[in-house]
């Protein structure tokens, strides 16, 4: 059945037994606690497709997997995507924050209205000379909330700013990455029922 909430998700329950499947173009993520919903799962679905399974997926759209079934327990995370975030930016080398945002910055930050149309420039560093890429860089955040709720709030923030930017707006934003600096491979954890298995096409 296809939830109507999400296009993408799609799930099969028969008592205490369940299987869900995430689906992006042709590469799906199942989740389930039968081995009978599983199997009849594949069957049908390789009548009309053919498939490699994966049954212990270590990341799937870039978010990676971490799944110790003994224990019930499961981690994803985008750790090497924030490596690459803080690497396209030069902030690799960058002093981490505790915190990804500073309540004293926001005080300084300008009505969005007010900076329509503004591209802030750096002086130095990469990207001197030249507007600085900060649409780049919320989108990238925005696709990493996926796992990182706790940036949720400074995103939304730096969001409102998509239309132009000035140095403060960009001072926010490099704090967020001091932040992931600080904590790249913070996530999202899940402590479940036992029996639950993975697997990826």
């Amino acid at each position: 059945t296809q939830l109507q909430s999400d296009r993408s998700l799609f799930y099969r329950s028969e008592g205490d037994e369940f299987l869900l499947m995430g689906c992006h173009v042709d590469d799906f993520l199942c989740a389930t606690n039968s081995p009978r919903l599983k199997k009849q799962f594949l069957k049908k679905f390789g009548k009309s497709f053919e498939y490699t399974l994966d049954d212990n997926p270590k990341i799937f759209l870039g978010i990676e997997i971490l799944h110790l079934p003994s224990v019930n327990w499961l981690k994803i995370h985008q750790g090497k995507y924030v490596l690459e975030i803080l690497q396209t930016f030069q902030m690799e080398t960058c002093n981490p924050s505790s915190t990804p945002v500073d309540v004293n910055a926001l005080k300084k930050l300008k009505n969005p209205k007010d900076l329509h149309g503004h591209r802030a420039q750096e002086e130095g560093g990469r990207f001197a000379g030249k507007p600085w890429p900060y649409r780049e860089l919320v989108g990238k955040l925005i696709y990493l909330l996926n796992t990182r709720s706790d940036i949720a709030f400074p995103v939304s923030v730096l969001s409102r700013y998509m239309a132009g930017w000035d140095i403060e707006v960009i001072k926010l934003a490099k704090r967020v990455l001091r932040y992931l600096k600080h904590t790249p491979y913070h996530g999202l954890t899940y402590q479940g029922s036992r029996g639950l298995s993975l697997f990826e096409r």
